[in-house]
This record gives structure tokens, C-alpha cells and sequence, in this order.
């Protein structure tokens, strides 16, 4: 084993650093000239902006919804919504359709308007053996404006037949909410359509 020679260190000033080749290299010349670029400040600025970017806009893929008005009409509506799924949910289509105004309307894609609360029962009611394991919506924008409202968004579920998977399915919607005259939020009308799944 070649062993290497023992230098003097008289301070760290002095020290020095062995790379592969046998001369030495002061610590003094290894520092940068106070005229002299650093070839890494440029790139690396650069990659480090377009890797926040990156991060920040990958962080969430759901948008923050756009929510203006009362905050105690937001969460109302919110609250009312989220009514709506889990009654859907249970198989409670009578409580489903109390949360609609009773002339409210529903415009489902490729279906003629329907009006009312019986006929939005015959059109929420399931089939034999179906179930909603999941059904939520998501609002990209909520604004209020006095006594009514309006909520755009997507909506998302998923069910079962007889026990087994059905695929999942999602789409958009539009609702506008009133305010009835017992102070609760309702749906006046409600239009939606289903979009490609996203498999």
C-alpha cells in the first residue's frame, strides 16, 4: 500500500485537498474569483423555478372552488348538497327529493324537463338490486345572490347491481338554489350530463 506523504498544515488558510492527480490544490485556489459566474446560478434558478411550478400545479388536481356570499348561505347549500348524495346513498328518495323546491325542475341529459316532486321521485327511485355506493358533487363555483343561487360543477358515483361493480361514472352539472320562505335552500332547477369515464 502506497502510503501518502505527511504535509505540514500550518493553518486551515493553508490546507490542502488531494484529488486523483498527485499535485496539490489549495483550498485558496479552489474558491471562486469575485468576477466569476458560477456555472450552477443560472441553471439551477432556473430548474428550481420550473420544478415549483411543476409541485404547485400538480399538488391538487381538484380546483379550489370559487365560493362567494354569506358564509353561513355557503355552508347551507354545501350542507344541502351533501344531503342530497348520502340520501341518495341510503336508498331515501323521499328525503332526496325534499331537498328540491316543490315546483323545482330537473333537466338530466337527453331527458325532457322533469317538474315537481313526484315526478322527481319516479326519476331518482332505483332499480331492483341497485345500489349507490358513492355519490358526491363537487362545485367549481358557488355564488349567492339574496334569495338565490347558483352552483356549477362535476359530480362523481358509483353503484352496484345485484351485488356486483358497476363502473364508475361522472359528469357535470348546474344548479341554481333558492331560498324558500321557511329559510331553507333548496333546488329550483337542476341540469347535469354525464361525461366519459376517465378509465
Amino acid at each position: 500500500m502506497t502510503t501518502l506523504p505527511r504535509l505540514p498544515l500550518k493553518s486551515f488558510k493553508h490546507a490542502v485537498i488531494f484529488e486523483r492527480s498527485s499535485k496539490p490544490i489549495s483550498v485558496a485556489e479552489t474558491r471562486r474569483r469575485p468576477n466569476q459566474a458560477s456555472p450552477f446560478s443560472a441553471t439551477w434558478c432556473v430548474a428550481l423555478f420550473v420544478a415549483q411550478i411543476f409541485l404547485a400545479a400538480n399538488a391538487n388536481t381538484q380546483p379550489t372552488p370559487i365560493l362567494e356570499g354569506p358564509e353561513e348561505d355557503i355552508a347551507s347549500i354545501l350542507a344541502q348538497s351533501r344531503a342530497l348524495s348520502e340520501s341518495y346513498m341510503a336508498g331515501d328518495i323521499e328525503a332526496l327529493v325534499a331537498v328540491y323546491a316543490e315546483d323545482g325542475i330537473a333537466a338530466p341529459g337527453g331527458s325532457e324537463f322533469i317538474r315537481g316532486h313526484d315526478a322527481l321521485f319516479e326519476l331518482w327511485s332505483l332499480p331492483e338490486g341497485r345500489v349507490v355506493t358513492h355519490h358526491q358533487a363537487t362545485p367549481v363555483e358557488l355564488v349567492v345572490h339574496g334569495d338565490f343561487a347558483y352552483d356549477w360543477g362535476y359530480y362523481e358515483g358509483a353503484v352496484t347491481q345485484d351485488g356486483e361493480a358497476r363502473p364508475p361514472f361522472r359528469g357535470k352539472y348546474l344548479v341554481v338554489w333558492q331560498r324558500d320562505p321557511d329559510g331553507v335552500w333548496r333546488i329550483a332547477h337542476d341540469m347535469w350530463n354525464s361525461l366519459p369515464s376517465e378509465d
